[in-house]
């Protein structure tokens, strides 16, 4: 693999597009990155063990990691890197200047893909020009590999901005793994790159309802928190037929928590439970089996409340059969919205950029975004997430996503325009 100069935007959204890769499992993507950034003149690149992530990551999948580092390898990326960042973390932090002083203006770009099957469809644009998933059953179906490709265009442009930040100020662009699951944000905060940061902005490409390419909302409401969870039952196994009393059937104990938790809404907080599995074979009973569930709410306070009844169930539907119960968390996001300054600095940048922009809407979905603009806003800061309309009509986590390049050009403007917006102020100060 070769860094390119000239690779551009929408060419850089194509080679992640047809390399889509998991969360923690980013390695390519991350290489790739690594390679581009390096280009320029300005950057300091982060990444690795010196991002600090390590032991904060939350849903680490081994097995897919292990398949997903072989890929990259294959692929011409460095082995060393690759091992390095499977032991480490994924992701990369780009610095421009140095905000240690006047603050860190923080601009998030996630950089995974879903396991998703991506349509075959031929008149699917990533079909008809040759760019879609070559992995089966993963795609970029909610547009993180646009997020990504805007994000370096982003970096390419505050390169060459660099003598016009005030003194004081930096600019942090964070290329985050693992968003989808909310695995990501929660170990960025904890490792401190939110630390200083005065300013927060984020967008996500969604289709809104066939809006033209380019339309931006400068904020939204109501991120929902969440806890993802799995569920881990344990029990004894024995002859399906000639000794079934001295088992102990983790899978019945598995279909009883469903049951017990499937649909339950606790002020506010509603559970999931879309994922079960177990047992070893047709004549043995089921010593091992798994739930995989979640809980959402618009308040983090409901998620933790709900989180002690979901655990108090699972013990207790777990013990009327003798099976011992494990509860891990594997994701979370607190949630939470943009802030007016945060938004009214958005709308301004767009308009300068000469966008469109419609009206703050609610994002009904979770993102750990909230959790980057939540600690930036708890520092004293302001920030938006916002959205930027692709130009296409299937929604995100559909197999037939896409996004157009116009999408990706008016997001490299809107978000450059935001780093200008924040410049122009610290010098009217």
């Amino acid at each position: 693999m070769r860094a390119l100069a000239t690779t551009s935007v929408d060419r850089f959204r194509r080679e992640l597009h047809a390399h889509p890769e998991p969360g923690w499992a980013e390695f390519r993507t991350t290489a790739r990155l690594i390679e581009e950034l390096a280009l320029l003149q300005h950057a300091r690149v982060v990444y690795g063990g010196a991002l600090g992530l390590g032991e904060r990551r939350l849903g680490v999948e081994p097995q897919q990691q292990r398949e997903f580092a072989r890929r990259a390898v294959e692929a011409g990326c460095p082995t060393d890197l690759i091992a390095e960042l499977a032991d480490a973390g994924t992701g990369v932090v780009c610095e421009f200047g140095d905000g240690s002083r006047g603050g860190w203006l923080v601009l998030r770009f996630d950089i995974d893909a879903l396991a998703v099957r991506e349509s075959d469809d031929p008149v699917h644009a990533p079909v008809a020009q040759g760019f879609a998933s070559g992995i089966d059953g993963y795609s970029h179906a909610c547009g993180h590999d646009g997020h990504a490709a805007i994000g370096l265009g982003v970096a390419r442009r505050v390169d060459r901005l660099v003598g016009q930040l005030p003194l004081g100020l930096g600019v942090r662009i964070v290329f985050q793994p693992a968003e989808e699951g909310t695995r990501g944000a929660a170990a960025l905060v904890d490792a401190g790159w939110l630390r200083g940061a005065g300013w927060f902005f984020g967008l996500h490409l969604d289709a809104l309802e066939g809006l033209p390419a380019g339309t931006v909302v400068p904020g939204t409401r109501r991120i929902l928190a969440t806890e993802k969870l799995d569920v881990v039952l344990t029990g004894r196994a024995s002859h399906a037929a000639e000794s079934p009393e001295l088992g102990r059937d983790a899978l019945a104990a598995a279909v009883d928590v469903y049951a017990a938790l499937r649909g339950c809404d606790w002020d506010g907080a509603t559970v999931s439970c879309n994922a079960l599995a177990g047992g070893e074979a047709r004549n043995v009973i089921a010593a091992h089996a798994e739930l995989k569930c979640e809980i959402r709410a618009v308040e983090w306070a409901a998620v933790v409340r709900a989180r002690e009844r979901f655990t108090r169930i699972v013990e207790e539907e777990s013990a009327r059969r003798g099976v011992i119960a494990r509860v891990d968390t594997v994701g979370r996001s607190i949630g939470g919205g943009s802030d007016g300054p945060g938004t009214s600095l958005m709308r301004e940048s767009a308009e300068r950029a000469g966008l469109p922009v419609v009206d703050v809407r609610d994002f009904g979905a979770s993102d750990d975004a909230a959790d980057l603009m939540a600690a930036t806003q708890r520092g004293g800061g302001i920030g938006s997430y916002g959205l930027l309309a692709t130009g296409g009509l299937a929604d995100a986590h559909s197999a037939r996503f896409d996004c157009s390049p116009a999408a990706l050009e008016s997001g490299v403007a809107l978000m450059t325009e935001c780093v200008r917006t924040v410049i122009r102020e610290m010098r009217q100060e």
